[in-house]
């Protein structure tokens, strides 16, 4: 699974610098599987998961300085989710 979070700071990146890679929400989408369906559960994902979406959604919408604010925003999320599966033992 830290591969997925690996490749969404990869893909998060190549966004704001070239503007043109949305595949971004791809992984996300698969990273929501993921979390969603792990067994055993993880504990608490759920909102920091439905925030992700959120902001990422915002940054394939976003303008001028906005893009900053939603990228750091994304990877904040992650961050949280990341150390979330890291407590579970799930990476």
């Amino acid at each position: 699974m830290k591969q997925i979070f690996d490749e969404i700071k990869v893909e998060l990146k190549q966004f704001v610098d070239d503007g043109e890679n949305t595949y971004f929400c791809s992984s996300i989408n698969s990273l929501s599987f993921k979390l969603e369906n792990h067994y055993p559960k993880i504990p608490d994902v759920a909102y920091p998961l439905a925030e992700l979406r959120s902001y990422a959604h915002q940054l394939t919408v976003a303008e001028y300085d906005e893009v900053q604010k939603f990228y750091h925003l994304c990877l904040g999320r992650l961050e949280v989710l990341e150390n979330k599966v890291e407590q579970a033992g799930a990476i």
